[in-house]
């Protein structure tokens, strides 16, 4: 009869271990470098392109790398990171439906970053003209679900002022 040598362990947790070093430093070299990420990998750049940018920017998991930094950078330049206490609880969702106009079309807001208790809407206007009332009713619509604690930030190619919100 033969007799058997104890392995010493087994060879797969350390392939596993060291798979799961390599994934741990890729990780953080991504974190610190984005050496992956290319904003012009949004194409042309038209209207609902910046929109993929900024929900892909201001989204904590982007594809950027870099976690929440962009997010803490846009609310800082707006003066509202105290109304995101909780970055991990921010939400960012691309063309919200806000509801019918009169003439009976459907309204959609180009970015929502929320949380339950304050609500930021981003509208871009890069070649398009505002349709009627679009500002109001976006204000009107972020109101009825945020109370008071909402912004609405108006993005134009140019310095173009929003001309139809009355707030």
């Amino acid at each position: 009869m033969g007799t058997t040598t104890p392995l010493q362990g087994d060879p797969r947790d350390e392939f596993f271990a060291q798979f799961a070093s390599a994934r741990e430093r890729r990780r953080e070299r991504d974190r610190l470098a984005a050496p992956d990420y290319n904003v012009l990998r949004f194409g042309s750049y038209n209207e609902g392109q910046v929109s993929d940018l900024f929900r892909d920017i201001l989204s904590s998991d982007g594809s950027h790398c870099q976690g929440d930094r962009f997010l803490i950078q846009f609310l800082d330049l707006l003066d509202l990171r105290s109304h995101f206490p909780e970055l991990n609880r921010a939400r960012v969702r691309r063309e919200v439906y806000t509801g019918f106009d009169r003439d009976g079309r459907a309204g959609f807001l180009d970015i929502l970053l929320s949380t339950r208790e304050f609500g930021i809407g981003i509208e871009n206007k890069l070649d398009a003209h505002e349709q009627p009332e679009q500002l109001n009713r976006y204000w009107e619509w972020l109101e009825s679900k945020f109370g008071n604690g909402f912004c609405l930030v108006y993005f134009h190619r140019t310095d173009r002022e929003p001309v139809t919100l009355r707030q």
